[in-house]
């Protein structure tokens, strides 16, 4: 997008919420969401079109393809055919239906649409019916809306019945409805209706519809969009994750996209003129919100002649037909309302409504048109002028393009309704009346007129002109100035209109040659906008041609004469004369280059001519008729089509410029090319880097002195008025007094200052920084001694014993933590332990479920361990003391599975003060002579699960106080013999398990053997006391 002007002028219309997807095209259809571009085949197949017995047999149906397309190759629209969206005026009332499931709930529905229309029941409708009522939704030969869409079309204006439901507008707009669902199948459903007048064009076009939850990612705020120099500004409030910005040109048909914006504003460089609609929307997480749209006009009033698309209140005047000055100011409500008298029109694919949309409102090739007066009646007259100083290097022709609309009420002449264009030089008329055309209705009508039926069908028609162009020399008026006034009337009698379009431009008012070099025929075209002449000077009276162009053949060297004729008055003319002899450009130019404001600015000089070449006899001339097309390219890959164009590179260097000089439309070109040099400028900037240290200063600019690291500039100007910056880097080194804290061992080696360090202290040492400043280092050392600790071989506990006690010797060095680690049969356990430096024990805590068995403790020490001394210790864990109980004084036993923790033992060794007893390998001890109160007994028990033999801890042994209870113990000390003890006398027998008495004697108080037993095996032993009592114990007899 280029600009070659100031924007001025800027109309906005706000187009309310768009669901446009192309940006990232696609169909989503699912529980509570549904959009659809009609780019994707399957879905267009899910729609129903034209339903209903009659559809197939409507004039104007529903069809799915490009027409109907604001984005994209498909959109879904109604007309006659597929290949446009225009209508016939046959009445009609056609559907398409695409049914949908929805869970219920509240959503909103949006949908890119236009649609033209003449009366008042023509036009597009929407509705959102439930699927018990789908069999009345047909399609209908008819132009009376059906009873389901009055009861079921969903209402976008509730004030303005019957309008309330219907959409009609001719350019794309776009629409959002709140509907709703219950859950169950719906049918969404477009109609277009029309009758049998007009038509209006174009049909109903659909495109881009999506349905969301109400609420789902709401739409940016404040939308709006500002012109700035020659960008414009898209600015918009909301708090979504980013925005997708889109643009397109109604000018060139053109999409420009922008996706992923996280700010509030995007800038637009180089705005073209003409109409753009503004897309964004929000997107929110994983989804992204409904498009909402706004079109604005933009255009540059200095890139014409005539500024005749600026109106306002000082060049616009409205009244009556007597006066039409009355009242200054413009009346304008919008190109749609009738009830403006002063607008502009701008969408190139709109049609005057009037007229049944056979006039375009946009004349050919202009960006816009001006609509004086309206359709309204009343005796209204209303006015235009322009103020213009004929500069005929711009043209010395004025151009009207204009069209009319006038109703033919058939009065006199000067009642009827008209419009008229008045040149003026002061309150002076041009001469001969030059100035002036008039336009009446029903007079002086051609080819270029057609007829309309009565709006309303009753009443009055008229007759409406096809866009003309007339031309007026102002030739003679160069540097003059004048005013140019139009104005429409209504009739006099107050009860018909008149109003027309208009656009005014500039011509040269120049001979166009159709034809160069050797082409096979000469051609030649007069100025546009008026009649002509054709005629050769020897011979004046006979009129060759009154065509607009004329051809002689290839070998013709006359010289033609042309009389200019103008349109509305005969008498104003002029003449031009054409040489038939060859043409060929010759491309020359010439250049001046400047340094101003430190940009290198080149102006361009054009000195291309055409070189006339006799065919006849060779003879060639340089005439000084300029070339007619012209392309400067600069060498750097920028262009221009001005004649003589000033440019300011942005570099200096050296550029080969390149001049396209062209005739007869680019039939014939030429071309020159020459090198420019251009100096290199711009802002200098020079920086120099320095350091000083702290407590220093620095001074920059002279007399000013810095104290604070950072950059500093001063700006000066160079002979080229270029700024020259010198940049201060300072950096103020910092302080560098620092203290350095080291904690070593003694068998280990530090160097400080070249000194080793043995002792614990502080040193200092006075150093250099990087920066060549002063600094003083401090070591701040602790020498710790190496940790040497001493322990016993092997470590021992008992397996009741909650923690294990260490006792170490320290040889030297620092114990300050120490952490224990026990390999448990593979499962490690780890846990602190607490050390007692005044009875030089570490006491371990043991795990709770450790049984009797050999394991390994791994003590580690801290840091002040120097080396995190770590070792690695045998434990023995005995089987706890209770293993054994006493009985009497002459008794040791090794309690049973049930007593002893669990343990089931398959061997037995007893042991005195360390020493193995000889003999004693039963689960009882019996020392005849009596346990001895100052020795340790002990027993290593050998496990039967796993045959492991381990000690149990000394047995605690005591004065056994003797007792009258009635108690035996059954031992074996010999082969083939029990002993057996009792505390009192008893009757023994003993029983095998099948019930025989196998022996029975009597026992005494004390020891007592017992021999003769010949059976192997289990035995039941039963005492019987003098005192009644028994005791049976089970014995087994090897």
């Amino acid at each position: 997008m280029r600009l070659k002007a100031n924007l001025l002028f800027i109309i906005i219309l706000f187009c309310g919420f768009l669901t446009t997807n192309q940006l990232f095209a696609k169909t989503e259809l699912t529980s509570t969401t549904y959009r659809t571009d009609f780019e994707d085949s399957e879905e267009r197949e899910k729609w129903v079109l034209n339903q209903g017995p009659l559809g197939s047999s409507c004039a104007n149906k529903w069809y799915m393809g490009k027409p109907g397309a604001n984005e994209g190759m498909f959109g879904l629209f109604a007309a006659a055919n597929e290949s446009s969206t225009d209508y016939v005026n046959k009445g009609v009332s056609v559907v398409a239906v695409r049914t949908l499931t929805l869970d219920p709930g509240d959503y909103e529905l949006s949908f890119d649409w236009r649609a033209g229309g003449l009366n008042d029941a023509d036009g597009l409708y929407v509705c959102w019916v439930s699927e018990s009522v789908g069999a009345k939704i047909n399609s209908g030969i008819t132009n009376i809306l059906q009873d389901f869409v009055l009861k079921y079309g969903i209402e976008i204006a509730p004030d303005e019945a019957p309008d309330s439901i219907r959409l009609f507008q001719q350019n794309w707009n776009t629409q959002k409805m709140m509907i709703g669902s219950d859950g169950t199948p719906t049918h969404l459903v477009f109609v277009w209706n029309n009758g049998a007048s007009g038509p209006k064009q174009p049909g109903a076009s659909i495109d881009n519809i999506c349905i969301l939850p109400k609420g789902t990612c709401p739409a940016p705020a404040n939308f709006s969009v500002n012109a700035k120099g020659h960008d414009y500004v898209v600015s918009w409030k909301g708090n979504a994750d980013s925005y997708d910005l889109k643009i397109f040109c109604h000018m060139t048909n053109e999409w420009y996209y922008h996706s992923g914006l996280t700010s509030k504003s995007f800038v637009v460089e180089d705005l073209e003129e003409g109409m753009k609609t503004f897309y964004i929307r929000s997107n929110c997480d994983t989804t992204s919100g409904a498009w909402q749209s706004m079109s604005s006009f933009f255009f540059y009033p200095n890139a014409r002649c005539i500024n005749y698309m600026s109106l306002s209140n000082k060049n616009c005047a409205f009244g009556v037909f007597d006066n039409p000055m009355m009242s200054m100011g413009a009346v304008d409500k919008g190109y749609q309302s009738k009830f403006s008298r002063h607008t502009l029109h701008y969408d190139p694919t709109e049609y005057d409504p009037i007229t049944g949309g056979r006039l375009k409102t946009v004349h050919e090739g202009d960006l816009a048109s001006v609509r004086l007066g309206n359709w309204d009646i009343n005796r209204e007259a209303e006015a235009v002028f322009y103020d213009y100083v004929v500069d005929t290097t711009d043209g010395a022709l004025l151009l009207l393009n204009y069209a009319v609309v006038m109703e033919d009420p058939q009065h006199d002449i000067t009642s009827q309704p008209k419009f008229t264009l008045d040149i003026t030089e002061g309150d002076k008329p041009l001469e001969f009346g030059c100035g002036s055309a008039f336009f009446a209705a029903g007079h002086g009508m051609d080819k270029t007129w057609h007829s309309f039926a009565p709006a309303s069908g009753a009443g009055t028609g008229g007759y409406w002109k096809e866009w003309t162009t007339v031309g007026i020399n102002l030739a003679a008026y160069h540097g003059k100035s004048l005013r140019i006034k139009l104005a429409t009337y209504d009739c006099d009698a107050s009860g018909h209109f008149g109003y027309a379009y208009f656009t005014l431009g500039c011509s040269s008012g120049k001979i166009q040659g159709l034809s160069c070099g050797d082409s096979p025929e000469n051609g030649f075209k007069g100025p546009d906008g008026f009649k002509y002449r054709w005629y050769l000077p020897s011979n004046p009276e006979k009129v060759l041609s009154t065509d607009q162009v004329y051809t002689v053949p290839s070998n013709d060297t006359l010289t033609y004469y042309l009389d200019v004729i103008q349109p509305t008055n005969s008498d104003c003319y002029f003449t031009l004369q054409a040489s038939a002899i060859a043409r060929w450009p010759q491309a020359n130019g010439s250049y001046t280059a400047t340094i101003e404001s430190c940009q290198n600015v080149v102006k361009f000089t054009n000195k291309s001519y055409i070189l006339r070449e006799n065919q006849v006899t060779n003879i060639t001339e340089r005439t000084t008729e300029p070339c007619e097309t012209f392309l400067w390219d600069f060498g750097n890959g920028e262009t221009s089509t001005d004649e003589n164009p000033t440019y300011v590179y942005p570099q200096g260097g050296t550029y080969t410029v390149t001049l396209y000089a062209g005739i007869a439309n680019g039939a014939c070109m030429s071309d020159t090319s020459f090198t420019i040099t251009l100096p290199m400028i711009g802002t200098f900037a020079d920086t120099t880097h320095v350091t000083i240290c702290h407590g220093q200063s620095y001074e920059f600019p002279k007399g000013e002195y810095r104290f604070t690291s950072g950059f500093y500039a001063d700006t000066a100007m160079t002979s080229y008025g270029c700024d020259s910056i010198a940049v201060l880097d300072l950096v103020v080194a910092p302080k560098y007094d620092s203290v350095v804290v080291e904690n070593i061992c003694s068998h280990e080696e530090y160097f400080f200052n070249g000194e080793r360090i043995t002792k614990t202290g502080k040193y200092k040492q006075s150093l250099k920084s990087v920066y060549g400043c002063d600094s003083i280092t401090t070591l701040d050392i602790t020498v710790n001694e190496s940790l040497i600790l001493q322990f016993d071989t092997i470590v021992s506990a008992c397996g009741d014993d909650t923690k294990l006690l260490m006792p170490y010797e320290r040889k030297s060095g620092y114990l300050d933590v120490c952490t224990a680690e026990i390999d448990v049969n593979g499962q490690k356990y780890s846990v602190e332990a607490d050390i007692t430096t005044q009875q030089n024990v570490i006491i371990v805590p043991l795990p709770e479920d450790i049984k009797p068995g050999y394991y390994s403790v791994n003590l580690s020490f801290g840091e002040k361990a120097c080396g995190g001394e770590s070792r690695d210790i045998p434990l023995n864990v005995y089987y706890p003391r209770d293993v054994v109980t006493q009985r009497w004084g002459d008794v040791l036993a090794v309690r049973n599975v049930d007593y002893n923790g669990g343990y089931n033992f398959v061997a037995f060794q007893w042991f005195k003060n360390g020493s193995p007893i000889e003999g004693a390998t039963s689960s009882i001890y019996y020392a005849p002579d009596g346990l001895e109160l100052d020795a340790e007994y002990s027993v290593l028990l050998t496990r039967a699960s796993d045959n492991v033999s381990i000690m149990s801890c000394v047995a605690e042994v005591y004065d056994y106080a003797e007792s009258n209870e009635n108690r035996v113990a059954v031992f074996s000390n010999q082969p083939s013999a029990v002993n057996v003890k009792a505390t009192n006398n008893a009757r023994l027998r003993v029983w095998s398990l099948q019930g025989t008495l196998l022996k029975e004697v009597m026992i005494s108080e004390g020891n007592n053997v017992v021999d003769g037993l010949i059976t192997n095996g289990v035995c039941l032993f039963e005492f019987i006391f003098e005192n009644g009592e028994k005791e049976i114990k089970q014995v087994i007899v090897k």
